[in-house]
C-alpha cells in the first residue's frame, strides 16, 4: 500500500500568498529514483548527467538540487538510512546500501544545505510514513511550487521553470538526461540565495524525479556526487627552447595554480630522451617539457615528462597524439595516432617521457597530501625558428600552451 511523507517546509521561500503543495516523499518502489548522475566539470558551468526509468503515469520530470557545500562537510549530515536502520524484511542495513536518501526528519541537516526547510516527518521502517491528509491544501486554493527558488535551471538563458528538466513528449525512459547548471545553493550566506559557480571549486548535487500535476511528490534522492569546476592554472603561455633545453611546470595545489619556468634549463639524465626511467624529481607536483637534444635518436622531438617523486604522483595520458616516432626526421611529419597508447605496465615512478607535436591534450592526475587532482595540458601549437631548416636543425621551437585543473572528477556517492 502506497505511503507518503508529508512535508510541512516552514523554512522554504513563500513565492505568493497562496498555499505550498506541500510534496511528499514517496516509497522508491512507486517513484524511481534517479541513477547514475555524474557530471562534466567546465570552468564555470557543471553539465550534470544521469538516468531516468520514469514510468508513472503522473510522473512530471526531475529536480535538479546542489549546494556550495562540499561532500567533505555533507557526509555527517546524513542520518537514515542508518547502521541501525532496517530493510523490509527486519535485517539491518547501512546507508550506503541504498541508491539515495529520502527527505526526512534525521535528514534534514542534510537538505538544508540545499535550501530546504524543516520536513517535520519521522524516518520510520524504510524512510516511508503516514501522511497527515488535515494538513493538505485545499484544492481550491492556488497552489505555489515551494521549490522553485531552490532547484537548479538547465536552461540558458534561465526560464524559471517549475521544474530542472521536464518531461516532454520524447521522454523516453532510462535515456541519459543532461542538465547544465551554472548556480548552485549558498546556503553561508546571511540570506542564502543561489550564486555563481566558481572555477576551482567543489559543489554537491543530487536529483529527484517529481509527479503529480502539482508537484506533489519526489522520490528519493539519485546518488549524491561531488562534482568540481575546472580552473584554467595557466593559460596559452609560450615555452621557448632550443635543442637540449628544458622547463618545470610546477603546480600549487592550494591554489590551483601553475607557473613555468622563466628560464629554460640544459637536459640530464633521460628527461630529453624517450625513456622511462626520468632521472629528474621534485618535492612538488611536477611536469617538465623539453627538446631532445641533436644527437639524440629523436632529434628535437617536443617532450613531456612526468615526476617521479613519491610524494606526488602524475599518470599522463596522451589522447590521439603521435606515437609512432620516425628516427630523425621532421618534428612536425605526420605519423600515426593511437589514442591512449601508453603501455600498460606504467607506475608512478616510470617518469615517462612523451612527445607532443602541438594540438595534443594530455590528461593527468596529481596525488598529492592525499587528495586526487585531475587535469589537461593541452599542447596548442608548436612552431619552429626555421621550418624549413636541415633535419635535426630547427632552431627554436615555440610551444604554446594551458593547463586546466579541478579538485574532482565526479566522484559518485551513494551507487549501487
Amino acid at each position: 500500500m502506497l505511503k507518503k511523507l508529508l512535508f510541512i517546509s516552514t523554512g522554504l521561500i513563500c513565492l505568493s500568498c497562496g498555499d505550498t503543495n506541500n510534496p511528499s516523499t514517496e516509497n522508491k518502489a512507486d517513484l524511481n529514483p534517479p541513477t547514475n548522475l555524474h557530471s562534466l566539470n567546465l570552468a564555470d558551468t557543471i553539465e550534470l548527467r544521469f538516468n531516468g526509468s520514469n514510468t508513472e503515469s503522473d510522473f512530471q520530470g526531475y529536480y535538479v538540487f546542489g549546494t556550495k557545500t562540499p561532500w567533505s562537510e555533507m557526509q555527517a549530515l546524513i542520518k537514515y538510512p542508518t547502521n541501525a536502520a532496517t530493510d523490509a524484511d527486519g535485517n539491518a542495513r547501512a546507508w550506503f546500501d541504498s541508491t539515495g536518501i529520502p527527505r526526512c526528519t534525521d535528514n534534514d541537516a542534510f537538505f538544508a544545505k540545499f535550501g530546504m526547510g524543516a520536513s517535520n516527518v519521522a524516518c520510520e521502517g524504510s524512510g516511508v510514513s503516514e501522511s497527515d491528509d488535515s494538513s493538505s491544501s485545499d484544492d481550491s486554493e492556488e497552489e505555489v511550487n515551494e521549490f522553485k527558488n531552490l532547484i537548479l535551471q538547465c536552461s540558458a538563458p534561465e526560464t524559471a521553470l517549475d521544474l530542472s528538466i521536464v518531461k516532454g513528449d520524447a521522454y523516453k525512459p532510462g535515456a541519459l538526461q543532461k542538465c547544465s547548471v551554472n548556480k548552485v545553493w549558498d546556503p553561508s550566506l546571511d540570506t542564502p540565495a543561489q550564486v555563481a559557480i566558481e572555477a576551482g571549486s567543489e559543489y554537491t548535487f543530487f536529483a529527484v524525479s517529481v509527479m503529480g500535476s502539482k508537484f506533489d511528490s519526489i522520490s528519493w534522492t539519485s546518488n549524491i556526487i561531488a562534482a568540481a569546476s575546472s580552473k584554467t592554472a595557466s593559460d596559452s603561455e609560450e615555452v621557448t627552447l632550443n635543442a637540449g633545453e628544458f622547463k618545470k611546470i610546477t603546480f600549487d595545489m592550494t591554489a590551483l595554480t601553475a607557473s613555468i619556468d622563466t628560464t629554460a634549463s640544459a637536459c640530464t639524465g633521460n628527461i630529453c630522451t624517450i625513456a622511462k626511467a626520468n632521472s629528474q624529481e621534485s618535492n612538488a607536483p611536477t611536469l617538465w617539457i623539453g627538446r631532445a637534444s641533436s644527437g639524440t635518436t629523436y632529434t628535437q622531438r617536443t617532450l613531456v615528462s612526468d615526476s617521479q617523486h613519491t610524494s606526488s604522483s602524475l599518470f599522463l595520458r596522451a589522447r590521439d597524439s603521435k606515437v609512432t616516432d620516425p628516427n630523425g626526421t621532421d618534428p612536425t611529419a605526420v605519423t600515426a595516432r593511437i589514442p591512449a597508447a601508453w603501455p600498460s605496465d606504467i607506475t608512478a615512478a616510470d617518469g615517462i617521457v612523451n612527445p607532443v607535436y602541438g594540438q595534443d591534450v594530455l590528461d593527468f592526475k596529481i596525488t598529492h597530501d592525499s587528495k586526487s587532482y585531475y587535469g589537461k595540458l593541452v599542447i596548442e601549437d608548436i612552431s619552429y625558428a626555421d621550418e624549413s631548416g636541415a633535419v635535426g636543425n630547427f632552431g627554436t621551437a615555440t610551444v604554446k600552451l594551458s593547463v586546466i585543473l579541478q579538485t574532482g572528477a565526479g566522484v559518485m556517492h551513494y551507487m549501487r
